[in-house]
């Protein structure tokens, strides 16, 4: 709601006698998005980077300063009070990071000094910024009073938001459900995301109990930690427009879960017509009468949305008191108000009647991988941005730490923070530089660069990041095919300079057809002469532009070490934007994957070979040209299962930076693929995915076998019809039998369907066992290929038997499991993870889609065929004597962990697990058993799997956080750590 203040400030100032000249300064915002139409229609002047800060200060002569937004307040304090001491100065609530947003700094280890720590700084802070203020801009008289205690003699005024008055409908005129705004930014500055997983994961199961309500939350995507919250609850992302949803239903929630700014729902729900239901926290910094007042607890407002949602007295009750309280939002009130903290500082405006052109209506907005975006369905004219302010660099205030740069999550860009956080220290460089010299073994390592007339400052930027490395064992090998460009071949020269270690390779190719790519590359000819010519027991690949990060080589050689039998060694990369200056887009990859592999060449751009295996291989091959570090990959990896991964980002290239032909280069790795799988003696075909160097190997299915379909069921006949019609009616694939295992089943019209269906049915009399149930088929199966199935599934994709049994068929792998979706279309499982937390091993599922900007995530997942730790068991395929080789699932795990604990066994084995996204079913998830997790099934799986966080799930990534999908461990737990040091 800042934003919605704001503009309502710069229409008023706008309109005012004298008009006064308004410069908005908006630090980082107006480099990423245009100032919007209403704000140059006022005649608003914004700046944003200016080269020069402190001589932009000098230049300036304001009668009057506003500061709102905390972010760009704490950044610039310290030259305001320097520059315009005797300028009068109000500072609105927004502004203040301590009332609106205190970080909500989780416990370490249950130590709340985190939070503490950081919310006294928040509070220092903003006590230096409030010292100098002429008055203080509140929402509330709570707000004031808060204020107040941060500074008891300060003036403050109550500037409340003005809103149109609401409409109210009969609320049983087709009004049910209720909603909230979400901001779906992973982190822990995200009160707006906390709110959404304590409404989606603590109150809607209590309402579920008592009414059939869906929770809709405005926003682009739920994060993978909301998601995980929210399986079996009624829970819709709306993306787009906030009106269709907000006129609909019953009840707008207002919740936040730290801290008192006022809350964007409440201002929806009055334009929309519905009554808010809003937590303390919202109530107390917008004055809200207790009719819409709600406790924190989650039944408590559990019982407040079904009463609001089913009862005509409760909704009118509530509509009631948010039209009393919303009729004193009037424009008259807001001017008078506003009038009256300018006179406070001493300045006159006649404020007037605004123009009609400067009124401000704000579109209600979705929040787009953490900034808001105007809604573009909302008919507003003139149109306003939702104005957002980005931290550029870590700042103090006066000697304090900004205490969002303590949190290290700048809003431009969590990677870039995430990463910077780790760069090595010139203290921790002394540190590596006393690693290298331990070391028993320093191989020189060859980077070969192969080049033709490529641009001189790509070149120069690789060499600089080598001669930049810790390990100085290194040679670069130039290869230049035939450069004919005067820069180039000057920058060929100045970078060989006198450094010994860079050597020029001058090999002209044989110019054939097969042996030319694109300008900016050298032919196979150069590479392979370079590589004879290297003198490094391993070579690596980079093209002009690649930077290598410092400890690129030292964090390789240091794996050799360990395990000096490599053959190949790759490492995690990313992308760097010379325009932000920022690291982005990171891939962070799992281990060895050969499916993954086959599905593009995900050991990306630093990934070093042992020199006499490509020697062996007879280096790169012409006919691949624009694919040879690819085709090189597939051959070497066949040749050796001596596979190592650094889990680091070790490399990055601009984000723009120069590539060969594109269409080529996929063309060639596709050909290059399907001659890996010919060399294999695989019976196959390759498909070209996405043009972006994505493919699908698609195995032929032999011989047509028989595929068994086992489905475990109670009851609830309905499910189990639809799930056996949907596949006899949509599958492609006939050649399969449908065993029914029966648990107890009571429902009479269950039983008579068990009795028409024309395929065997399995009798389980006892306690549920879904372990014992599944060995029950496996030892009733003679299919040559067993699927196991959940009830509550419905097929809809024709070839999904078919995607399950070319993998299947494979003698190398266990067992196959597919792509499911929840029944409203959101991505539900693609693969399991398997990794410690809390000191369990928990089983954590893959989400086959990654939303947002600035993601990072492992590669290829969602799209490709991969291998995995593990598959659900809800729809898996094996070959049963695979399975009885195991000894089928362990009965002991009668209700959970039995399908990973079964996968990894047979990874136990030598055999690998995959997952295909092209076999995908719809699945409700726990339909007919609920969600039951006995402790004894966790205690047994952590105890032969190892206790505590020891497994180390190979295809994951080390660098994740395993407390929350997908994210990045946090630096929040070493600022706090090193700051306990540093006062210790």
């Amino acid at each position: 709601m800042g934003e919605h203040r704001l503009l309502q400030l710069l229409a008023e100032l706008a309109g005012g006698e004298p008009a006064p000249r308004v410069t908005l300064l908006v630090a980082d915002w107006c480099a990423r998005t245009g100032p919007g139409d209403l704000v140059t229609t006022l005649g608003v002047e914004t700046v944003s980077h200016a080269p020069d800060w402190p001589g932009w200060f000098v230049a300036q002569a304001p009668d009057l300063v506003i500061v709102h937004g905390w972010v760009a307040a704490h950044r610039f304090r310290e030259e305001l009070d320097h520059r315009f001491p005797d300028v009068p100065r109000l500072v609105d609530t927004s502004a203040l990071a301590s009332l609106g947003d205190p970080p909500p700094l989780a416990p370490l280890d249950g130590d709340d000094r985190g939070r503490a720590t950081t919310t006294a700084i928040a509070r220092e802070a903003d006590r230096l910024l409030i010292a100098g203020a002429s008055a203080v801009l509140c929402a509330s008289e709570h707000e004031a009073g808060s204020v107040r205690e941060l500074v008891a003699n300060v003036t403050t005024t109550i500037v409340r938001t003005h809103a149109a008055p609401p409409t109210f409908s009969n609320p049983r005129a087709g009004r049910r459900d209720v909603a909230m705004l979400g901001s779906f930014v992973e982190g822990v500055c995200s009160p707006d995301e906390d709110a959404v997983m304590f409404v989606a994961g603590e109150v809607m199961p209590r309402v579920r109990r008592d009414a059939d309500i869906t929770l809709h939350v405005v926003g682009e995507d739920a994060s993978p930690a909301i998601r995980a919250l929210t399986e079996g609850v009624r829970f819709h992302v709306v993306r787009g427009s906030v009106v269709p949803v907000l006129t609909t239903v019953a009840s707008v929630l207002s919740v936040r879960r730290f801290g008192l700014g006022t809350n964007a729902g409440v201002f929806p729900a009055i334009e929309a017509g519905a009554p808010v239901l809003a937590s303390a926290g919202v109530a107390s910094a917008n004055d809200l009468p207790d009719a819409l007042r709600v406790d924190d607890d989650p039944q408590a407002l559990a019982e407040a949305i079904v009463a609001c949602v089913g009862d005509d007295a409760s909704w009118t009750a509530r509509a009631r008191a948010t039209t009393e309280w919303s009729s004193g939002l009037t424009v008259e009130r807001y001017r008078a108000s506003l009038g009256a903290a300018l006179a406070a500082a001493g300045i006159t405006i006649d404020l007037g009647a605004a123009p009609a052109a400067a009124e401000v209506r704000v579109p209600w907005a979705v929040r787009r991988h953490g900034r808001w975006a105007p809604d573009p369905a909302a008919h507003v004219a003139p149109s306003v941005p939702m104005i957002d302010l980005a931290l550029a660099d870590q700042v103090t205030t006066g000697g304090v730490p900004d205490p969002e740069a303590l949190l290290t999550f700048p809003l431009a860009s969590p990677y870039h923070e995430w990463i910077r956080q780790r760069d090595p220290s010139p203290r921790q460089r002394w540190a590596n530089e006393a690693r290298v010299a331990a070391m028993p073994w320093q191989p020189v390592v060859s980077i070969v660069i192969s080049m033709r007339d490529s641009e001189p400052r790509l070149l120069a930027a690789t060499i600089a990041s080598l001669r930049a490395q810790v390990y100085s064992r290194w040679e670069a090998c130039i290869a230049d095919d035939g450069s004919t460009d005067l820069e180039t071949l000057a920058a060929l020269t100045a970078a060989a300079g006198d450094d010994p270690r860079v050597r020029l390779v001058h090999v002209r190719g044989d110019g054939g057809a097969g042996d030319s790519v694109a300008a900016g590359n050298g032919t196979a000819s150069a590479v392979n002469g370079a590589v004879e010519r290297a003198r490094g027991e391993f070579v690596g690949f980079v093209p002009p532009g690649v930077h290598l990060e410092p400890l690129a080589l030292l964090e390789i050689v240091d794996l050799l070490n360990r395990v000096p039998e490599l053959d190949v060694v790759y490492t995690d990369e990313h992308e760097y934007d010379p325009a932000t200056k920022q690291r982005t887009n990171p891939s962070l990859k799992p281990s060895w994957s050969p499916d993954l592999l086959r599905s593009g060449n995900y050991l990306g751009q630093l990934t070093v070979f042992r020199r006499a295996l490509v020697i062996d291989l007879g280096g790169v091959r012409a006919d691949f040209a624009g694919a040879f570090e690819y085709d090189l990959a597939l051959r070497a990896t066949a040749a050796s299962d001596r596979v190592g991964h650094v889990a680091w980002p070790l490399a990055r290239s601009d984000v723009k930076r120069p590539m060969p032909s594109e269409a080529v280069g996929v063309e060639a790795g596709r050909r290059a693929l399907a001659d890996a799988v010919e060399r294999a003696g695989d019976a196959a075909v390759v498909e070209d995915l996405d043009h972006r160097g994505r493919y699908r190997v698609r195995y032929g299915v032999v011989d047509r076998p028989r595929v068994g379909i086992a489905i475990p069921t109670r009851d609830r006949h309905e499910l189990l019809a639809a799930a056996i019609a949907s596949i006899r009616e949509r599958s492609t694939y006939q050649n399969i039998e449908i065993t029914i295992i029966d648990n107890e089943s009571r429902d009479p019209e269950t039983l008579a369907y068990l009795d028409r269906h024309d395929g065997p049915v399995l009798r389980y009399d006892a306690p549920f066992n879904y372990a014992r149930m599944m060995n029950l088929a496996i030892a009733a199966s003679d299919a040559d290929l067993l699927l196991l199935l959940n009830n509550d599934v419905e097929v809809y994709q024709p070839e999904w038997i078919e995607a399950m049994v070319e993998h299947a068929q494979r003698t190398s792998v266990g067992a196959v499991g597919t792509r499911l979706w929840f029944p409203s279309g959101v991505p539900q499982h693609q693969g399991i993870f398997v990794g410690g937390i809390g000191g369990a091993v928990n089983a954590d599922f893959v989400e086959a889609h990654y939303p947002g900007n600035d993601r990072h995530f492992i590669a290829g997942l969602g799209c490709t065929v991969a291998n995995f730790a593990a598959v659900t068991g809800a729809c898996l395929m094996a070959r049963p004597a695979v399975l009885a080789e195991v000894g089928g699932f362990d009965e002991r795990l009668h209700v959970a962990f039995n399908d990973v604990d079964l996968c990894l066994k047979l990874r136990a084995r030598g055999y690998d697990i995959v997952c295909t996204p092209f076999a995908s079913v719809v699945h409700e998830e726990s339909a007919t058993r609920g969600s039951d997790h006995p402790m004894d099934n966790d205690d047994r799986f952590r105890a032969r799997w190892r206790a505590h966080d020891e497994y180390e799930d190979p295809y994951s990534n080390p660098n994740y956080d395993q407390r929350r999908r997908f994210a990045l461990k946090p630096t929040w737990q070493e600022v706090f750590v090193e700051a306990q040091e540093g006062a210790g």
